[in-house]
Protein backbone atom coordinates (compact mmCIF):
# COMPACT_ATOMS: atom_id res chain seq x y z
CA UNK A 1 0.00 0.00 0.00
CA UNK A 2 1.24 3.44 -0.93
CA UNK A 3 2.07 5.91 1.85
CA UNK A 4 -0.29 8.86 1.19
CA UNK A 5 1.86 11.11 3.41
CA UNK A 6 4.55 11.22 0.73
CA UNK A 7 4.42 13.57 -2.22
CA UNK A 8 5.36 12.24 -5.64
CA UNK A 9 6.13 15.59 -7.27
CA UNK A 10 6.73 19.08 -5.84
CA UNK A 11 6.37 21.81 -8.49
CA UNK A 12 8.53 24.93 -8.18
CA UNK A 13 7.80 27.86 -10.49
CA UNK A 14 7.98 31.62 -10.90
CA UNK A 15 4.70 33.38 -10.06
CA UNK A 16 4.43 34.54 -13.67
CA UNK A 17 4.41 30.88 -14.79
CA UNK A 18 1.52 29.81 -12.57
CA UNK A 19 -0.78 28.86 -15.45
CA UNK A 20 1.78 26.40 -16.82
CA UNK A 21 2.47 25.01 -13.33
CA UNK A 22 -1.27 24.58 -12.70
CA UNK A 23 -1.74 22.70 -15.98
CA UNK A 24 1.11 20.33 -15.07
CA UNK A 25 -0.36 19.92 -11.58
CA UNK A 26 -3.80 19.06 -13.01
CA UNK A 27 -2.38 16.67 -15.63
CA UNK A 28 -0.21 14.81 -13.11
CA UNK A 29 -3.02 14.49 -10.57
CA UNK A 30 -5.36 13.21 -13.27
CA UNK A 31 -2.83 10.38 -13.76
CA UNK A 32 -2.93 9.57 -10.04
CA UNK A 33 0.38 11.25 -9.17
CA UNK A 34 0.39 12.99 -5.80
CA UNK A 35 1.49 16.49 -6.72
CA UNK A 36 2.06 19.57 -4.57
CA UNK A 37 1.64 23.17 -5.76
CA UNK A 38 1.65 26.05 -3.30
CA UNK A 39 -1.52 27.79 -4.46
CA UNK A 40 -3.40 24.50 -4.41
CA UNK A 41 -2.04 22.92 -1.23
CA UNK A 42 -1.06 25.64 1.25
CA UNK A 43 -3.79 26.20 3.78
CA UNK A 44 -4.92 29.72 4.75
CA UNK A 45 -2.64 31.05 7.49
CA UNK A 46 -0.03 28.35 6.93
CA UNK A 47 3.57 29.58 6.86
CA UNK A 48 4.99 28.88 3.40
CA UNK A 49 8.51 29.42 4.77
CA UNK A 50 8.02 26.41 7.05
CA UNK A 51 5.73 24.26 4.91
CA UNK A 52 7.59 24.33 1.59
CA UNK A 53 10.92 22.92 2.94
CA UNK A 54 8.93 20.27 4.87
CA UNK A 55 7.02 19.21 1.75
CA UNK A 56 10.15 19.19 -0.41
CA UNK A 57 11.69 16.79 2.11
CA UNK A 58 8.71 14.45 1.70
CA UNK A 59 8.73 14.62 -2.11
CA UNK A 60 10.15 11.95 -4.38
CA UNK A 61 10.73 14.41 -7.22
CA UNK A 62 11.22 18.15 -7.51
CA UNK A 63 9.98 19.60 -10.79
CA UNK A 64 11.60 22.97 -11.49
CA UNK A 65 9.95 25.08 -14.16
CA UNK A 66 12.81 27.02 -15.70
CA UNK A 67 11.80 29.99 -17.83
CA UNK A 68 12.95 33.49 -18.64
CA UNK A 69 10.74 34.55 -15.72
CA UNK A 70 12.40 32.23 -13.21
CA UNK A 71 16.02 32.89 -14.21
CA UNK A 72 15.58 36.66 -14.04
CA UNK A 73 13.91 36.66 -10.60
CA UNK A 74 15.58 37.42 -7.30
CA UNK A 75 14.48 35.83 -4.08
CA UNK A 76 12.15 32.83 -3.87
CA UNK A 77 10.77 30.99 -6.86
Amino acid sequence: MRNRNNIDVFISYATEDYNIAKKLYDDLRREGIITWLDRENLLPGQSWRQEIPRVIGKSNYLLLLISSNSVSKRGFI
